[in-house]
């Protein structure tokens, strides 16, 4: 007699689909953009930063890649999130840290807060 094979129960809930895939596109665009504008549009102010914080053009250069090493640092946790129930709270404290981040970079009183800030940024 063949044996039989007893197929094991999915555990997948199935997702309803977006309500407002629009507003969600633009959203996440958006959020793009200003990643794209924040890592970027700075490269002109290196040495204007090294001569106002009385540091080399390359520690400067670090308020740059401090935001890119944290942003690539955080992708997959906030990847992880994003697929989740989580995804609004994922990326609505994304985009408060990138602002907390953007508010302290702009009062900058040394070199070392606006290290922290653009990381925040990141």
């Amino acid at each position: 007699m063949p044996a039989t094979r007893i197929r094991p129960q999915s555990t997948l809930v199935p997702v309803a689909p977006y309500r407002r895939p629009l507003l969600l596109l633009c959203v996440l665009v958006g959020s793009g953009l200003v990643v794209s504008l924040v890592s970027t549009l700075g490269q002109p102010l290196i040495p204007a930063i090294a001569a106002d914080h009385g540091v080399s053009a390359g520690a400067a250069q670090w308020t740059f890649t401090i935001s890119m090493l944290t942003g690539v640092m955080a992708t997959p946790a906030l990847g992880r999130l994003g697929d989740s129930s989580r995804a609004k709270a994922a990326l609505l404290c994304a985009v408060a840290l990138v602002a907390v981040g953007a508010l302290a970079a702009a009062t900058i009183p040394s070199f070392v807060v606006l290290l922290v800030a653009r990381a925040l940024q990141g």
